[in-house]
């Protein structure tokens, strides 16, 4: 994807220039498709029926902390069970990666994933 991404943005691609910039994808995924997304970045809303099974918790990773052993006690797991934390980011990574993304890009983007953001609870106005 990143010969796609480059040749959106920068007109074309060369062997030997830096990889897309976080903001060169967000500019790909609002003139994109979504249904051309790679699985990995394609709405969950598409992928997964989440509203066809029978769940009872959504946990959110930036909570992971707080909300998997309250998860645990809820259902009854009484053993500790730890996840493994691979790729631990800093409080700010997200904001980071935003800066570069214009308020109307945000918004291109956020109605790309709308049904995302409504079905695990989330807002615009999130500051993960």
């Amino acid at each position: 994807y990143s010969k796609k991404i480059i040749r959106l943005s920068r007109g074309r691609w060369r062997r030997n220039k830096s990889e897309p910039k976080f903001n060169e994808f967000v500019k790909f995924l609002i003139n994109t498709d979504i249904q051309q997304y790679d699985e990995h970045w394609q709405p969950i809303a598409l992928r997964c029926r989440v509203c066809q099974l029978p769940f009872s918790h959504i946990l959110h990773y930036e909570n992971i902390s707080s909300e998997w052993p309250q998860f645990l006690d809820n259902v009854g797991i009484i053993r500790n069970m730890e996840l493994p934390w691979e790729n631990k980011g800093g409080g700010n990574d997200l904001k980071r990666y935003f800066e570069n993304v214009s308020e109307e890009e945000k918004m291109q983007l956020f109605k790309k994933f709308v049904s995302d953001f409504e079905m695990f609870g989330y807002t615009l106005e999130d500051k993960y």
